[in-house]
């Protein structure tokens, strides 16, 4: 009889053994990420959560789970959201840099101007010319306006260069001729004042006179007839008047 015991003994430890070591079976070991560990009821389905050391009942099937799944295709695009609040004003920005100052404007008809027109003045208070920006005098000499530099800061024609002159012939002698385009811009030097006149009469030229050094270079340009007249009367300092 005790040795009939034993066995039956051995027999249901042997079974306890068996089937703890069936129900630990049950939960992977290869993962060794934290693992939720569960014991679904075989008749309900109910899942009860426990602790990693528990072993399911025999009327429940032990479930872990931890592993992440394929990751799903990407959802479609969200509406697009509202507008957001406009921010605040930002502080003013610096001035920037001063333009460049424009081109002269056009003169009036022999440099008479329009009414209100800025002239300027010698000081005996004769008319010297019409004032163009920046600092230039278009005088009416003849039937012909001839603009001219100013010394603004003398308050007199400027007459701090010599003209330059072009002949037809080279070493610089023959007639004098000047540069001619719309604008006859005329130079002034030791009281007179030295501007192109009349018309064109010549497109070529053999030599030229610049700052008292002649130049045999023969060339092209519009030329005119070298005239000339005096501002020694012209009393300075100038002044600007309407």
């Amino acid at each position: 009889m005790k040795i009939e015991r034993r066995i039956v003994l051995v027999s249901v430890i042997t079974g306890l053994v068996l089937v703890g070591g069936v129900a630990r079976a049950t939960r992977p070991d290869a993962d060794r990420r934290p693992l939720i560990h569960a014991c679904v009821d075989d008749k309900t389905g109910a899942p009860r959560i426990v602790g990693d050391d528990v072993i399911c009942r025999k009327t429940e099937t032990s479930l872990d789970w931890n592993f992440r799944g394929p990751e799903g295709p990407a959802g479609p695009r969200g509406p697009k959201g509202d507008p957001g609040v406009p921010g605040p004003k930002g502080p003013q920005g610096n001035p920037g840099a001063p333009g460049t100052p424009g081109p002269a404007g056009p003169t009036g008809g022999a440099a008479g101007g329009g009414p209100g027109a800025l002239r300027v003045l010698d000081n005996t208070g004769a008319e010297v010319g019409l004032f163009l920006y920046p600092g230039v005098v278009a005088m009416t000499i003849g039937s012909e306006t001839v603009l001219t530099t100013l010394d603004v800061t003398a308050q007199v024609i400027d007459q701090s260069s010599l003209p330059t002159t072009y002949y037809a012939a080279a070493g610089c002698v023959g007639p004098k001729l000047m540069y001619l385009d719309l604008l006859r811009y005329g130079t002034a030097s030791s009281g007179v004042l030295y501007y192109p006149t009349g018309g064109i009469i010549a497109t070529t030229y053999g030599s030229y006179n610049q700052d008292g050094d002649c130049t045999t270079n023969p060339g092209s340009a519009n030329l005119a007839a070298m005239g000339t007249a005096s501002i020694a009367s012209l009393a300075a300092p100038f002044k600007l008047a309407r």
